[in-house]
């Protein structure tokens, strides 16, 4: 398979397999091509009929496409027709292909740095990818007072906020840290 260019884990791209017939034929390719993940389906193409093949014979070409995301991973990637009543089925060889977690930052402003008791307390975190092209982060963020977890929260948005009232005032270290969904490393 061809894959894409400069990929990246999470983002769609789109599977394209021109079938093209060894000899002259009249009857181009029908049914589907799947495309394999270390020889197990991820996806069934639809044959598409189309186009003349640009070769001096101009053989009937059929295309198979889908779209689809990867996440984060090691892949080897082919694609295999099962033939139909005119044609052999035929499988391609394997493309690797490694999808890396992307980097992630995690910041965390509070709602003020001097509590007093009954005062509420708000925790908002934001979570961003270094590589602008992977889209949010999925996941969730815990909060945590003094290293142990004090609320999680799902992200929306690149976003988690949680507020209390019950905290005791006093000196304390917070910290957001992110808990990853497929795709991204923890921050």
């Amino acid at each position: 398979p061809t894959l894409p260019a400069n990929p990246v884990a999470g983002q769609t791209w789109n599977f394209q397999v021109d079938l093209v017939p060894q000899l002259a034929a009249f009857l181009p390719p029908q049914g589907h091509v799947r495309l394999l993940r270390d020889g197990r389906e991820i996806a069934r193409l639809p044959i598409t009929p189309g186009r003349e093949a640009s070769t001096p014979a101009l053989r009937p070409l059929a295309r198979a496409a889908a779209s689809l995301a990867l996440e984060a991973g090691q892949y080897e990637l082919s694609y295999d027709y099962a033939g139909d009543r005119n044609y052999a089925n035929s499988l391609s060889e394997a493309s690797s292909l490694l999808l890396a977690p992307h980097a992630t930052t995690t910041t965390l402003a509070l709602s003020t740095a001097a509590l007093r008791e009954g005062q509420e307390l708000r925790f908002t975190a934001q979570v961003r990818s270094a590589e602008p092209r992977s889209g949010l982060p999925t996941g969730s963020v815990s909060f945590r007072r003094d290293g142990r977890e004090i609320a999680s929260v799902p992200l929306q948005n690149g976003n988690a906020s949680w507020a209390s009232r019950t905290l005791a005032p006093g000196h304390s270290d917070f910290l957001a840290e992110f808990v990853p969904g497929p795709n991204f490393f923890a921050s």
